[in-house]
């Protein structure tokens, strides 16, 4: 017979091969046994969102919560599921970051949240907060370049995304949305070079909107040239 560290060991590799019908009878038995397994809840609460039941997850989640108010991944799990269900996730993501300050995932789930909710100055003090601890995350200063530019602060905007150009050359949306802020604020040759990178690192992406920047921009190039 097996020991139910072999049992659970078992049941976690069916769940790593995606066989999440199989596993979900063979969790609930397994929780039936052994109520104290932090991991097999986790694992059962997991089996049950990808099977379709997000709501029935979540239940499962909370009840462990109860008993283990620390597990940063049950925590983790909750958020998730709350940013994706539209229900309440802070109050997760807060109990988390009390656990562990220096998640990124975490915080940037928390600036999603804020721009969601047209707080974009927050989203931006939550970006700016992850990249204090991990500073060469082009996507996050992507993100508060775009934040930057919703609120109409081109300028800003323009600096976020030359900052992520820095680091990554060939990041084809960064190049866009500098080509976007930079004819915005009319630095129309630097916005048509971006532009055109954009196009060059990613067509399938980037071609239609890059391709209509790019006959705007010289439209108004050519006006300002023949006046």
């Amino acid at each position: 017979m097996k020991d139910s560290k072999e049992e659970l060991a078992n049941i976690q590799e069916l769940f790593n091969q995606g066989k999440y019908t199989e596993v979900q009878p063979l969790l609930k038995d397994y929780l039936s046994k052994h109520a104290d397994s932090q991991l097999a809840y986790k694992l059962y609460g997991n089996v049950l969102a990808y099977n379709g039941y997000l709501n029935k997850a979540r239940v499962v989640w909370r009840y462990a919560l109860k008993k283990y108010p620390e597990n940063t991944d049950i925590l983790y799990n909750l958020a998730l599921s709350g940013v994706v269900s539209g229900k309440k996730s802070k109050i997760y993501l807060k109990k988390l970051l009390d656990i562990t300050p220096e998640d990124t995932d975490a915080i940037s789930m928390l600036a999603q949240i804020a721009k969601d909710e047209g707080n974009y100055k927050l989203a931006i003090k939550y970006w700016k907060q992850c990249l204090e601890i991990q500073p060469d995350k082009v996507e996050i200063m992507n993100n508060i370049g775009v934040s930057y530019a919703i609120l109409t602060n081109y300028g800003q905007a323009c600096v976020w995304y030359k900052k992520a150009i820095e680091i990554d050359n060939n990041y084809a949306l960064a190049h866009f949305n500098l080509a976007t802020a930079l004819y915005e604020i009319g630095e129309l040759k630097e916005s048509l070079d971006n532009a055109e990178k954009a196009m060059e690192l990613d067509p399938t992406t980037h071609a239609p909107q890059a391709l209509s920047l790019i006959r705007q921009i010289k439209k108004r190039l050519d006006i300002k040239i023949n006046n």
